[in-house]
């Protein structure tokens, strides 16, 4: 299995603070949240088909972000999601490298515009964690790209 430190080399997360500056918040997080989108199956079955048909609905591309509470002032995780507010809308961009190596230009990324719906802080096994809970928003939805 491969370390923690193995596994985040290879990926960049990054999330808008309150001014709309992008921070690096890979190393406060416990996992790599999710990225892509999953859509929902529309069923397009007539009667006189002999097997189901179907298309592509709606898209879902929501991410939850939990890291330490790590309350570093402008770049730690904590101080980032504690000064955004409800209903602020952020960029969250993931940047993914080749073998766990950094990203670099050309490199796969995916990202867009989110909105902050919920912040909350817990005891997860005797640490304390911060999780928000961000989902897309506008009219543009998150896309794969690269990195320039």
């Amino acid at each position: 299995m491969a370390s923690r430190g193995k596994l985040t080399q290879g990926v960049k997360i990054y999330l808008d603070d309150n001014g709309g500056t992008p921070r690096d918040i890979t190393c406060d997080l416990i996992d790599i949240p999710e990225t892509g989108i999953t859509y929902a199956e529309v069923d397009m079955t007539g009667v006189c088909n002999t097997v189901a048909n179907y298309l592509a609905g709606l898209g879902t591309a929501g991410s939850t972000l939990k890291g330490a509470m790590n309350d570093t002032a402008t770049t730690g995780f904590y101080t980032i999601l504690a000064g955004l507010a409800v209903n602020q809308v952020v960029t969250l961009t993931a940047e993914y490298g080749d073998d766990a190596s950094a990203p670099t230009t050309g490199s796969p990324t995916f990202g867009g515009e989110y909105v902050m719906m919920g912040f909350k802080v817990s005891n997860d096994g005797g640490k304390m964690v911060c999780e928000a809970e961000v989902k897309p928003t506008g009219a543009v939805a998150p896309a794969w790209g690269v990195k320039s």
